[in-house]
């Protein structure tokens, strides 16, 4: 099994630091809401894990990525702590990267360690070259002709630009596409094998860079299999994802899909499961696919025209029709039942309370909580969760809005009104930087109609040294 039991966050965005712990829950799953005001940080979170994904899965960040680093460190650092299973024994594994804005609008890994243990391999790219941890077995590593041959390649290769190192698929190296190792595991087995290695970097490699070897592979497989992002922003909220990761299918809800045979089967069992839970959720409502015959593709595989419909115990319709939180349910629905019942799996979804009314959304949360084997991230604002969750200290994390501790448990001791303890703490942290948020909203409200105010206000923007006292009695009787 894996777990990510810890995320720290630094210069992402608007969180120049911040962490989280991941806590176990009694049913052996973990689940996670992030709260917070709007721009507080709840996205980062869930776009660091999605850039923890692509990077384990060996792939180039993409376009757009690059507005993760925050403008004022210059650079990102994501490190994320697994707790796994099957390297041998239960064993803590960190991963941490480090994150510049490359000139393509992609960030770029400029550097990278996985320790485990007392054992650190790295990589960092600085203006004077490639570093590599510990150097010197990788000085002896790249005495061998195979190593050097494959390391120059792929700091050449395109199709590395910006890309993890620890994680790149050898496939890519190699050109087998058949090959699942990954370049660091390469590298490992020619070390083991190769002649012309010193005894002590040979037992290194044996004990030390095999296991970690290892965990890499891993971690490589859970972002491959286990590990569902879903992102508001995207603009996927309308489809279901398949099963089949690298060859990827999903169903559009809304618009017409064509299918082959074999995405149609998935997605016929998947709509027979869908109907088995959403009659709990939302009484009488079931989905159906309506198909039509369709071309053949290219290659000559026969194909079905599909539209996925709904009904409420009369007619079917489209499922577009229908109204929006219960489309995003049903999409929501294929990520939670994953984290459900796959003790591996990690979902993440951003703005997971969108469109759903809160009687229906604290009760798949409390559902969640009560029988999850993996693990669920969400952010959300509707305050349901925090009512139904057990546990919140370990189950609700506050987006505080503070660049330097990004983050924080909600404390609520279980008795009490949970909503109130939240308002109470956001409006306690407003006033810990001054004022309360009615008090700038209103004195906003007053400066924006106010022309003499607005002049003290550009006048200030253009003093190096704090107004005086008469400055400040003209600014106050402006704004009365």
């Amino acid at each position: 099994m894996i777990r990510m039991i810890r995320l720290e966050l630094d210069g992402v965005r608007n969180v120049v630091h911040g962490v989280i712990d991941f806590h176990d829950l009694e049913s052996g799953g973990s689940i996670m809401g992030l709260y917070g005001p709007n721009g507080s940080g709840k996205t980062c979170v869930i776009e660091a894990m999605d850039i923890l994904r692509r990077l384990m899965r060996g792939e180039r960040l993409p376009e757009g990525s690059a507005e993760v680093v925050n403008n004022d460190t210059r650079s990102a650092t994501l490190t994320a702590t697994y707790r796994v299973e099957g390297v041998g024994k239960t064993s803590c594994v960190e991963y941490s990267v480090i994150l510049v804005a490359g000139g393509d609008g992609r960030a770029h890994v400029v550097g990278e360690t996985l320790r485990m243990g007392r054992t650190i391999i790295g990589r960092t790219v600085g203006s004077d070259g490639v570093s590599l941890q510990p150097a010197y077995v990788w000085r002896s590593l790249l005495s061998l002709d195979g190593v050097r041959g494959d390391m120059n390649l792929f700091e050449r290769a395109e199709r590395f630009e910006g890309a993890s190192f620890l994680f790149a698929p050898y496939a890519a190296i190699s050109r087998n596409k058949a090959d699942g190792t990954t370049m660091l595991g390469h590298l490992v087995e020619v070390g083991l094998h190769a002649d012309g290695l010193s005894a002590r970097s040979r037992e290194y490699i044996r004990t030390k860079f095999a296991p970690v070897s290892e965990a890499v592979r891993i971690l490589a497989d859970h972002a491959h299999n286990d590990i569902h992002v879903c992102l508001a922003w995207r603009g996927d909220a309308t489809e279901i994802p398949g099963k089949g990761e690298d060859d990827f299918t999903s169903l559009d809800l809304l618009r017409t899909n064509l299918l082959a045979d074999a995405p149609l089967g998935q997605f016929r069992e998947t709509i027979g499961t869908y109907n088995m839970i959403l009659p709990t959720l939302i009484p009488n409502l079931r989905l159906s696919l309506r198909e039509s015959p369709a071309s053949s593709d290219d290659a000559g595989n026969r194909r079905t025209r599909v539209e996925v419909m709904a009904s409420r115990g009369g007619a079917s319709f489209p499922l577009r029709l229908e109204s929006e939180g219960v489309i995003r349910i049903i999409r929501m629905l294929s990520y939670c039942i994953r984290a459900y019942n796959d003790p591996d799996a990690l979902v993440a979804i951003d703005g997971i309370d969108e469109g759903i009314h809160e009687v229906l959304f604290g009760e798949l949360i409390r559902q969640m909580a009560s029988g999850i084997r993996g693990q669920l991230v969400f952010a959300a604002h509707n305050l349901r969760a925090l009512e139904v969750l057990p546990r919140p200290a370990n189950t609700i994390t506050l987006a505080t809005g503070d660049p330097s501790d990004g983050f924080e448990p909600f404390r609520h001791a279980g008795s009490g009104n949970a909503r109130n303890r939240y308002l109470t703490t956001l409006d306690r942290k407003n006033r810990m930087v001054g004022e309360s948020s009615d008090e700038r909203i209103g004195a906003a409200l007053r400066v924006a109609s106010n022309p003499a105010m607005l002049g003290h206000i550009r006048d200030l923007e253009r003093m190096s040294e704090p107004p005086d006292d008469d400055r400040m009695a003209a600014l106050r009787q402006a704004l009365l």
